[in-house]
């Protein structure tokens, strides 16, 4: 028998179990409002919803990992990490991490300094909203409002294992 599960892999999986009932809950909707209802206020305002706790699940999930693994690294801890992971040649989780750490600055504070960063970036494992974009698109009504498409099918796997890898890495430590 397994022993409990506790700290860092217990938020990992409740954000894991978060997330599958949001897309569950979206799929509903989506099914629920087809056809004329398409564009209804109920299914905007639902996908809004969804959106928002998205947004939660991210900066909240972001926010206790760095609490719990604060011991190391206490001081400016999310370079600290980045430096880290560097200085043990695992420059693609240092990336990724970076990425993240960017994304969740720019969930909280939107543009800035984050989010120019993460827009130098060559290629980013979710989308954002550049001039242009799709996701920029004029009209859509349940749009994202942020910067961040964290609804993108991409975004919460790739935060869970980069966080993930990166509490194996500094509990191998």
């Amino acid at each position: 028998m397994a022993g409990a599960i506790d700290g860092v892999p217990l938020l990992l999986q409740v954000a894991k179990q978060q997330v599958e009932e949001l897309e569950l809950k979206t799929s509903e909707l989506h099914q629920h409002f087809s056809g004329p209802l398409r564009g209804s206020t109920m299914l905007v305002n639902g996908l809004r919803y969804i959106n928002a706790r998205y947004e939660l699940i991210a900066i909240g999930l972001f926010s206790l990992f760095e609490a719990r693994m604060q011991t190391h690294s206490p001081k400016r801890f999310f370079q600290g990490i980045i430096s880290s992971l560097n200085d043990a040649n695992c420059q693609d989780l240092a990336t990724q991490f970076e990425i993240y750490y960017l994304a969740i600055n720019v969930l909280k504070h939107g543009e800035g300094s984050s989010f120019q960063k993460l827009l130098e970036k060559s290629s980013l494992p979710f989308e954002i909203e550049r001039a242009g974009s799709e996701f920029a698109k004029e009209g859509d009504a349940a749009k994202p409002e942020g910067l961040i498409n964290i609804v993108d099918t991409n975004f919460f796997p790739g935060l869970l294992h980069t966080l993930d890898s990166v509490y194996e890495f500094l509990e191998g430590e």
